[in-house]
C-alpha cells in the first residue's frame, strides 16, 4: 500500500487481487515405489509464550477457544499444537 499526500487532500491507494477460483476437479497420482512423508495431521505453533495466555480466560471463554481450535468439523479442527516458551 502507499499513499501519497496532495495538498490538503491523503489519497491512500491498496492493491486489491481477484479472487482465483479453484479447478472443477483435481488430478493427484500416487507412485507407490516413491519415498514419501506420512501425514501426521493439521496443527500450528504457538511461539513467544503467547499460549500461557490462555489459562487466564475465564471458563466458559476458554472452553470456547479450545473449541474453535480442536473441536473436528468445527472452527479450525486443529489436530496438534507446538508451544514454545
Amino acid at each position: 500500500m502507499a499513499s501519497c499526500d496532495s495538498g490538503n487532500q491523503s489519497q491512500v491507494w491498496a492493491f486489491v487481487p481477484e479472487p482465483v477460483m479453484p479447478p472443477a476437479t483435481v488430478t493427484v497420482e500416487l507412485d507407490a515405489q516413491a519415498p514419501f512423508r506420512e501425514y501426521d495431521g493439521v496443527g500450528l505453533l504457538s511461539a513467544g509464550a503467547s499460549s500461557r495466555y490462555l489459562i487466564d480466560y475465564p471458563e466458559p471463554q476458554r472452553s470456547e477457544i479450545l473449541d474453535y481450535l480442536f473441536k473436528p468439523n468445527f472452527g479450525a479442527s486443529l489436530e496438534m499444537i507446538k508451544v514454545s516458551f
